[in-house]
């Protein structure tokens, strides 16, 4: 039926830009960081549109929140403060509207990340479709509990631990999910198609 019925909206190059943006925020250097955050957000974004590929969604929200922090780093004043103060509340607010429009719109933002793995002939099947839904509504439920979380955590001084921890962890909890849900699926799919199914598994 299908080669794969989706991918998970994740990537090891996707963690650069938060891995620096927070270590250099921690050294002391946020300004360098929300700078060194942008110049890697925008590479999977240009190289995605350099290979023909389509530009997903996350990565434009991870590059308009970098691009939005570089902002306030130049213009400073209130809009930097505003920034620093919400910057966590902004970021999970711009994933949540991304992933909840997406949905409401009837494109599941998932889709973008499962039409690379899975054959056109088989994008408006019934299956690819509901599987693609489904993760994109996990995503978008961590998404907006994040934003809660984080906006319940803000004050005048740095962010309390839980309000970058515990949003980490239910990021993790969603990619475990995506990569069992379709493995899962997977089965199924091959169980009552075999020969639609190839024997490695992208």
């Amino acid at each position: 039926m299908v080669a794969q019925v989706s991918s998970s909206p994740s990537s090891a190059w996707g963690w650069i830009p938060w891995v620096l943006f927070f270590a250099l925020s921690r050294l002391g250097l946020p300004a360098a960081g929300v700078i060194a955050g942008l110049l890697a957000a925008s590479y999977p974004t240009a190289a995605s549109a350099m290979r023909g590929l389509s530009i997903k969604l996350p990565d434009c929200v991870t590059v308009t929140f970098f691009a939005i922090g570089s902002l306030s780093v130049f213009v400073g004043g209130s809009l930097l403060l505003f920034f620093w103060k919400y910057c966590l509340v902004v970021l999970w607010g711009m994933f949540a509207g991304m992933a909840w429009s997406s949905i409401v719109l009837g494109a599941p933002f998932t889709l973008q990340y499962a039409r690379e793995t899975t054959p056109s002939e088989f994008w408006q099947h019934p299956i690819f479709l509901r599987t693609s839904l489904i993760l994109s509504l996990a995503w978008a439920s961590v998404f907006t509990l994040n934003l809660a979380i984080t906006g319940a955590a803000v004050g005048p001084i740095s962010p309390p631990w839980f309000a970058i921890v515990l949003p980490l962890l239910m990021i993790v909890g969603a990619i475990v999910f995506t990569a069992r849900y379709v493995a899962a699926v997977t089965r199924r799919v091959a169980a009552a198609y075999p020969s639609a199914v190839p024997s490695q598994q992208a």
